[in-house]
């Protein structure tokens, strides 16, 4: 799975396990593992814009999310859902 189709506004805390985790995840986490954990629920919606450039240009970046949950934080029948758009960078 591409770590970069989940949107950001999805994600509760992202964990990292720097040493070897074969243990618990198999033999391929001989050097680490990272964690994304994703929130539960979301009640009601969510809207996010985010623009931003360096200053000294060629670093533009902007993006658009929204989130919205269905339910409630303490019914087990609640859903969400989310989406995330990053529009491309642009170089001078």
């Amino acid at each position: 799975m591409d770590i970069a189709s989940i949107p950001f506004s999805a994600v509760e805390r992202i964990e990292v396990l720097k040493d070897g985790a074969s243990a618990v995840y198999g033999s391929d986490a001989i050097a680490g593992v990272v964690n994304v954990i994703l929130k539960k629920s979301i009640v009601g919606t969510v809207l996010s814009v985010d623009v931003g450039n360096t200053s000294h240009g060629g670093g533009a970046n902007s993006s658009v999310a929204i989130a919205h949950g269905f339910g409630s934080a303490n019914d087990p029948q609640n859903g969400y859902i989310s989406l995330e758009y990053n529009a491309p960078t642009r170089s001078r």
